[in-house]
């Protein structure tokens, strides 16, 4: 059961090897479905390649070869936020490729790297440590307040936040995300481009169009598996300390998720 619910399914290739391994603590601010003020987190792992820079959710990324059932349950966990795998170049050194699960279906966007426009304020901070310059940006339709440091000779960054001149320690946008660095550790970990015969390739716009129409439903928040009913071709339910994880067609299933706030807008 373990192995059809960690998706036998799935290719896993490795196309690159980290120098760097970067570990973020992710905040949403939202709303649950009675719109009380809520507040979403999980832990973002980034492995900083050669070529390809890879940004997933930290166990997806970073999971021991064993799993034990805790392994399993927290992984689940972690899935429910339905966290984008971003490879910032990959296929090729000018391409972003993001695959990211709406609802119970896998979604494989290729685009262009943009150019991102830092502006370059005067402002420094220190954060964990590390004596950061303040940087602004208008990235995928919001704006963007990161700190970078050059300490850390890398252009890298959480998500699709990419080429200060220096790491990116922290990155705030819109009063509503915020990416904070926790740890940074220079190690040799296999960067892995998973991919599956089910996966749905789409433009990147058209994808954002219809997962942005579709998650904001309010009626999503109250009955979210009134949007997948048609879709169940398997059903499995955990259930550790009262609490049960819900699987469906191998994907972990948020029956009670918060109002969905997008990282990306255009």
């Amino acid at each position: 059961m373990l192995s059809v619910i960690c998706g036998w399914a799935q290719i896993n290739d490795t196309i690159d090897t980290s120098n760097m391994v970067v570990t973020y603590d992710y905040t949403c601010h939202t709303t649950d479905k009675n719109g009380e003020k809520v507040d979403d987190h999980y832990r973002l792992a980034v492995l900083v390649g050669n070529k390809t820079t890879w940004s997933d959710g930290y166990l997806t990324a970073l999971k021991p070869v064993k799993q034990t059932r805790k392994d399993l349950l927290e992984e689940l966990d972690e899935q429910k936020f339905n966290i984008p795998s971003v490879y910032v170049g990959y296929p090729s050194a000018d391409e972003v490729t993001m695959r990211e699960t709406m609802l119970i279906t896998d979604y494989v966007t290729t685009e262009k790297k943009a150019p991102i426009n830092w502006q370059i304020e005067d402002d420094t901070l220190t954060i964990t440590g590390y004596l950061c310059q303040k940087a602004t940006a208008k990235v995928r339709g919001r704006e963007w307040t990161v700190w970078y440091t050059e300490e850390v000779p890398t252009t890298a960054g959480p998500w699709c936040l990419y080429g200060c001149p220096g790491l990116i320690v922290k990155a705030e946008a819109d009063g509503t995300h915020c990416f904070e660095l926790q740890s940074l550790e220079q190690k040799a970990l296999p960067i892995v481009y998973t991919s599956s015969p089910k996966d749905m390739k789409i433009k990147r716009s058209k994808y954002i169009n219809y997962r942005n129409k579709t998650l904001v439903d309010p009626a999503f928040v109250s009955n979210p598996l009134l949007f997948v009913s048609n879709m169940i071709s398997s059903m499995t339910q955990l259930e550790d300390n009262g609490v049960i994880r819900t699987i469906l067609n191998d994907h972990s299933f948020n029956t009670s998720p918060n109002a969905f706030q997008a990282l990306d807008l255009e």
